[in-house]
């Protein structure tokens, strides 16, 4: 059995960089350290405005060294 790895976008108007601004600003109520929002903005920044679109996926495939830069 497989699950759909699609999403329901993001709500009207907003970007990913949006988003990003959001959970930066919300990071100690998430729960989030300084280095998982410097993850989230490096995964973001590999992905494309479409792939926040409904129906999409946010995939992106770096390498280990990639990621360690």
């Amino acid at each position: 059995m497989t699950k759909p790895l699609t999403h329901a976008g993001l709500p009207k108007g907003m970007t990913r960089w949006q988003l990003l601004d959001l959970l930066e600003t919300g990071c100690r109520v998430l729960g989030l350290s300084k280095g998982d929002v410097a993850y989230l903005r490096f995964a973001m920044s590999s992905t494309q405005d479409g792939d926040y679109e409904p129906g999409r996926i946010c995939a992106f495939w770096p390498s280990v060294t990639e990621i360690a830069d």
